[in-house]
């Protein structure tokens, strides 16, 4: 099949043929690894090559679905031949299933589009995946709502500009180079992961997060601009923080802010699910612990000293039971301090 570009697509069908192709592209195909399956036609692998025979991307075929899309080394292949590959994709109707971002395309409805040009107002039934592929800002999905997961993880990213308006699923941004969650989503309705950047602070985090809250291993000194409720963990150590102001009123499980330089525990949710842990941190005092806690308080690693605050007559045993409820006025404590 002729593709732009002076492009060419073959069908390989002999052991030599698939060899040659494992050799230049320095991937598996070859070396009998494939040769049954092919011979009996439940694989077919494709491979596009210039205008000199020379091979730039190799795919493996399944039941017209599309099971992997390499360049070289198993890489993805090189921009500039994305425009022959999804021409083939095209021509020949293949459904995306593995290695849908090397594509550059997603599906819907028999439709094809490329992930880096959505239309307006587009809503994507899936999941899409811009992670490892180099960008320094994401391409213009403002108006595009995502009803799977939406990952762009391991990239150049400094800010979120250009993200999609919402997620169904989880959104991950974590291990780029963020300085501001602006542009963020305004909804997750799974896990939001931002961890791993450089983060200063969480101003234009999604104001809701149905799943879980990461933001561990930043540089953050104010949980300001963190979203309201949570309805799983919100994670939050290893920062740089000395103070909770800002977090959410409400966390649906655990609320972990240890290893961080906190001296105080005001602004710290009202209502934890499960455990809260401010373990290795500067404090003296527990006051400013959340007034509902569902599971356990973890302390360990803080310079506590009983006198400093009434409910530091609890430490000893509050690790290990929940925390009193405004309907629980009587407090009684056994041998082993528990409540």
């Amino acid at each position: 099949m002729n593709l732009p570009n002076n492009m060419t697509a073959y069908r390989l069908t002999t052991p030599e043929a698939l060899d040659f192709e494992s050799e230049y592209m320095g991937h598996c195909v070859g070396s009998g690894g494939y040769d049954e399956n092919v011979k009996n036609g439940t694989t077919q692998i494709y491979s596009i090559r210039d205008e000199r025979g020379e091979p730039h991307a190799t795919f493996e075929v399944r039941n017209n679905t599309i099971q992997q899309c390499k360049g070289k080394q198993n890489k993805a292949p090189v921009a500039k031949y994305m425009p022959a590959i999804q021409e083939f994709i095209k021509s020949k109707k293949f459904e995306l299933g593995g290695d849908t971002k090397n594509t550059g395309l997603i599906e819907q409805d028999g439709e094809y589009y490329s992930i880096l040009h959505l239309p307006r107002n587009f809503v994507f039934r899936g999941n899409l995946d811009l992670s490892n592929m180099g960008l320094t800002e994401l391409p213009d999905m403002s108006t595009v709502t995502i009803l799977g997961s939406f990952t762009c993880y391991h990239n150049q990213l400094t800010s979120l500009m250009g993200a999609p308006e919402n997620v169904g699923g989880n959104f991950n941004c974590s291990h780029t180079q963020l300085t501001s969650l602006m542009g963020a989503p305004k909804h997750v309705g799974g896990d939001f992961n931002c961890s791993h950047n450089q983060l200063t602070n969480l101003t234009g985090a999604p104001k809701h997060v149905g799943g879980k809250f990461y933001c561990v291993h930043n540089q953050l000194t104010s949980l300001m601009g963190a979203p309201e409720n949570v309805g799983d963990n919100f994670d939050c150590d290893h920062n740089q923080l000395t103070s909770l102001t800002g977090a959410p009123k409400e966390v649906g499980r655990s609320f972990y802010c240890d290893h961080n330089q906190l001296t105080s525990l005001m602004g710290a949710p009202e209502n934890v699910g499960r455990d809260f842990d401010c373990g290795h941190n500067q404090l003296t005092s527990l006051m400013g612990v959340p007034e509902k806690i569902g599971g356990k308080i973890i302390s360990d690693g803080n310079p506590l000293t009983p006198e400093n605050s009434k409910i530091n007559a609890f430490r000893q045993g509050i690790k290990n039971v929940p925390t009193p409820t405004k309907e629980h006025t009587i407090i009684r404590f056994d041998d082993n301090h528990e409540i």
